[in-house]
């Protein structure tokens, strides 16, 4: 239920990104708060892979299956960081890796392009 919660706010804040007439703080934050919502959906999804198939990560830690991992893991495959500590083994944790990864890099270049474009075209505010 979280994750259809989260999923729905962002939704809703990524369509006033792109309704929003001008680049204000307003538009930077719910920007910000998209980016990090999705963080969240990508750890509890993380946490329920790890759930219904225990041997879906390689976790190199003592703590394992705690939420904390599953969010670092979350955003560190977001950020394309990858130290990888935590990798996905089975088939199901990878395609949510590649979808991390994809998201992440996808939403910065074209929401950075939608704020600058609006920037540029006349629709800033003094921030």
């Amino acid at each position: 239920m979280f994750i259809l919660f989260f999923m729905l706010v962002a939704t809703n804040l990524l369509i006033g990104i792109i309704r929003s007439k001008e680049v204000d703080t307003d538009v930077i934050f719910s920007a910000v708060a998209v980016y990090v919502l999705f963080g969240f959906c990508g750890a509890v999804l993380a946490a329920v892979i790890m759930f219904i198939e225990p041997a879906a990560f390689s976790l190199n830690s003592t703590y394992s299956s705690q939420f904390h991992q599953y969010l670092y893991f979350s955003f560190v495959t977001i950020t394309t960081t990858g130290y990888g500590d935590i990798l996905p083994i089975k088939p199901v944790a990878r395609t949510l890796a590649i979808f991390l990864a994809l998201f992440g890099q996808l939403y910065l270049t074209v929401i950075i392009g939608i704020l600058i474009g609006k920037y540029l075209s006349g629709g800033k505010k003094t921030l």
